[in-house]
């Protein structure tokens, strides 16, 4: 046999890299592949796996919606910001002042 003709028959049994092996080298590689047992067949397994991929890639994407705005929290941070203070103690001492501030009123027509 040629070694064009057997690098394609190790082509066909997917041996990689025929294409830099030397015609010893390929004999060697397509006898230690034939003599493996051959693997199990499983009726429709590959199939099975195929439709699960497609069901991964078809499926959306979940995205991490953005918070809301807390008016608790922008509070503490304009408390913190005002009396340079450390979370702890802003989250402490804002309770007295959270909800007393003057809320703006809508516009009257």
């Amino acid at each position: 046999m040629s070694v064009a003709e057997l690098r394609s028959i190790a082509k066909s049994l997917g041996i990689k890299a025929s294409y830099a092996m030397k015609k010893a080298e390929l004999i060697s590689a397509i006898e230690q592949l034939k003599a493996r047992p051959a693997p199990l067949e499983m009726s429709g397994s590959m199939e099975m796996v195929k439709e699960k991929e497609v069901e991964k890639i078809s499926q959306p994407k979940i995205v991490k919606s953005v918070r809301k705005p807390n008016s608790w929290n922008d509070h503490i941070r304009a408390y913190r910001s005002e009396h340079s203070c450390s979370l702890r103690e802003a989250m402490s001492k804002a309770r007295e002042t959270y909800g007393k501030e003057k809320t703006p009123e809508p516009a009257s027509e």
